[in-house]
């Protein structure tokens, strides 16, 4: 101690002599990200049938077998990979015919419903997601195909904290080990294969083709699509694929050693790379719309890669650590918010908002995304803090998706700009009958604004988003109708609600949309302000008459046009959408204690199995988030453990085998629960139970709104 320490007034003194301690006490009670991660990587012993390990990075993914390639089941996907099929002779997208609709007296002119079947169904599949080509392990010199029931001794692994998935098995009674990772900045795959099987030649690795259709692949039309070999030398090979209007390029560069073919005549689609005398296989495959650059990385090189994007994802944002908790579901739910991390970064950190199966597969909506579920995917980024991930999105609203927005406002009759539900990725058009009904989306860049703002309250995202904000509320006002007998203003027809009851032209005033526009409407005026603009009077008369949500026997109901939709709607079944406008996204305009009334109506069916129809993975979230406002923390957890089928979570993390929204919704959940809401009750983690079940530790959430 020195002399000017011996010299401080007793309470600096006792600081300065505590501070060592405060020190190690904080560094004890920070989370042990690493343990917290690897204690929930993926680990596999046996063959899934049509599931896989997923490695990507947010544009671009690969999913990968048992074998750590693609030899039984696998995609590759990317942002950028999308095909067209030939239209119906003599149309065009823009010939498509729209439906003239009177609407409170103002004729307004709709894409739904379809006239024209054969284009209908075209721009409903296209453009879809075309799988880049698949990688798999054959056998023997006329590369013979494997079967499952060739492998034993299955053991793979996930690493999460890097990104590296091992393969191990045995085949034909020899031992081969594969590690597969992506690279972070690059829709590049790396593989390394060893093996005794190598050495002779028994087992080389092919990169072939099918024939993308709406529904994922066809590999019974060879004479449909093209592969011709670029260049093959210095241990590289670049092909050319082309498929109507889509041509992209792989490029694949070996070890040495190694030496690529293209198959024959019977195999044209197929480039096949093996090596005799070493028993080690390096591979890199780099796939992209455009010539790939001459350098390569190298194996090596693309895991550091990996890891160093993995590690930096880990060790930054919110954590939470349920490890300390006596409830036994804390693994579990651990394990699900963990791996929905994972998932969420490799599917939906991309350059445009994600679809429901993220870069997995090819879904019934060919992989295009739906603008009215963004808050299911990428809320939690934001209250996770890793709003860096939604960059890309908020590029593609205001590059592609608004100008498409001011386009259909402007065709239909509207002011502003008009979101739709399953636009092409392009904005060229809505692919859903019904999309222009549906109208919950518009709400969506709204709520992102203002998380945005909360995150970073900057002029930069005040001009980021105000063009979006304005031209959205100028629709939104717009499309509201004032009826003089009851002295309000009244939304639709047409207006689909969440719950998609109905086709929306004979629907009006629903719960969740109505909250959204006073949401949106608010927000909207709130931008301004910041501004430094004056509000809009026509907004706040709009806001101070808006017609209330629909209640009848004392709870809510989804619209008030169908007061006798509860559960059901004749054979349609119905989701409780209007917990959303509690529970997510808290819309003005609901009261307490109705909720709660409806809550629990909805709750003690639901338990009973009496509600009509599943709800979907994003449900049990919201059901979660509603039970915790509503000072019910026990329901919040039980509801995201439920053990309904569209709740389950399979050992790759995937929500109901495939739903991302889930996985969104959950780690929207559990960060509000944890870190809490505007509002909520002055406790540590107010979403749990404090009865001492569950010890919830977190750290770097911010609370949600």
């Amino acid at each position: 101690m020195n002399e000017a320490t011996m010299k401080a007034p007793l309470p600096l003194l006792t600081a300065l002599l505590l501070a060592p301690l405060a020190a190690l006490h904080a560094a004890e009670s920070r989370i042990d990200r690493q343990a917290l991660v690897t204690r929930h990587s993926v680990e596999l012993e046996q063959i899934a049938p049509k599931s896989g390990l997923q490695i990507g990075n947010g544009d671009f993914a690969f999913t990968a077998d048992v074998t750590g390639l693609q030899t039984f089941y696998g995609y590759t996907l990317s942002n950028w990979g999308w095909h067209e099929e030939s239209l119906p002779p003599g149309m065009k997208p823009e010939d498509r015919k729209r439906t003239e609709f009177v609407t409170h007296g103002r004729s307004r002119n709709y894409l739904a419903p379809h006239q024209q079947p054969e284009l209908a169904r075209w721009l409903n599949d296209n453009p879809h997601r075309a799988s880049l080509g698949r990688l798999s392990f054959v056998t023997g010199p006329d590369s013979r195909p494997l079967n499952p029931s060739d492998l034993q001794h299955i053991r793979q692994r996930l690493e999460l904290w890097s990104g590296l998935l091992v393969s191990e098995f045995e085949l034909h009674g020899k031992p081969v080990r594969v590690e597969t990772v992506c690279h972070a900045a690059r829709d590049v795959v790396a593989v390394k294969v060893v093996s005794p099987l190598l050495t002779s030649g028994e087992l080389g690795v092919l990169m072939d083709f099918p024939y993308p259709v709406p529904k994922g692949n066809d590999w019974e039309k060879p004479d449909a699509h093209q592969t011709d070999l670029a260049r093959s030398a210095d241990r590289r090979a670049e092909l050319v694929r082309k498929a109507d209007a889509l041509t992209y390029r792989v490029a694949l560069a070996w070890s040495e050693g190694a030496a690529g073919r293209k198959e024959a005549e019977s195999k044209r689609h197929a480039y096949r790379v093996s090596v005799e005398g070493r028993d080690t296989l390096a591979l890199i495959c780099a796939y992209s719309a455009k010539p790939v650059a001459d350098a390569l990385p190298t194996f090596e090189e693309v895991r550091a890669s990996s890891a160093s994007m993995w590690a930096a994802y880990w060790t930054a944002g919110g954590a939470i650590d349920l490890s300390a908790s006596k409830d036994a579901r804390w693994k579990e739910l651990e394990r699900r918010i963990v791996l929905s991390q994972y998932l969420m970064r490799v599917n939906s950190a991309g350059s445009m908002p994600p679809p429901e199966i993220g870069l997995y597969g090819i879904d019934v909506w060919r992989s295009k995304f739906h603008l009215e579920m963004t808050a299911w995917h990428g809320a939690h980024f934001m209250l996770w803090d890793r709003s860096e991930c939604v960059q890309g999105w908020v590029r593609w609203f205001n590059d592609v998706g608004l100008p498409s927005a001011r386009r259909e406002a402007h065709a239909e009759g509207w002011k502003g700009a008009k979101w739709l539900k399953t636009p092409d990725p392009f904005g060229r058009w809505e692919s859903w009958d019904h999309g222009p009904n549906r109208v919950t989306q518009n709400a969506h860049p709204f709520f992102w604004a203002e998380l945005s703002h909360r995150q970073h309250p900057t002029r930069e995202t005040l001009d980021t988003w105000k063009d979006i904000v304005f031209e959205t509320a100028a629709m939104m006002a717009d499309f509201m109708a004032w009826d003089e007998a009851t002295q309000r203003y009244i939304m639709g027809p047409p207006v689909m609600s969440g719950a998609e009851h109905n086709s929306g032209f004979d629907c009006w005033n629903t719960t969740s949309e109505l909250n959204y526009w006073a949401m949106s409407l608010d927000i909207a005026q709130r931008w301004r302000e910041r501004l430094g603009l004056r509000r809009e009077p026509s907004w706040d008369r709009i806001l101070a008459k808006l017609s209330r949500p629909p209640v009848v026997d004392g709870v809510y109901v989804d619209a008030e046009s169908h007061p006798q939709v509860w559960n059901q709607n004749g054979s349609r079944w119905v989701r409780p959408a209007w917990f959303e406008v509690y529970g997510c996204i808290r819309g003005p305009m609901i009261e307490p204690a109705i909720m709660e009334r409806t809550y629990e109506r909805a709750a003690r069916e639901l338990r009973a199995g009496e509600w009509k129809g599943n709800l979907w993975g994003c449900d049990y979230p919201m059901m979660a988030m509603t039970a915790a406002r509503l000072g019910k923390p026990g329901d919040a957890v039980d509801w995201l453990l439920n053990k309904a089928s569209m709740n389950g979570y399979s050992e790759s993390g995937f929500c109901g085998g495939w739903y991302l929204p889930g996985n969104g919704g959950l780690l929207w959940a559990v960060a509000m629960m944890a870190a809490g809401w505007d509002g909520c009750p002055d406790r540590h983690a107010p979403g749990f139970p404090d009865d001492g079940s569950w010890n919830v530790k977190w750290e770097g959430l911010k609370k949600a709104p």
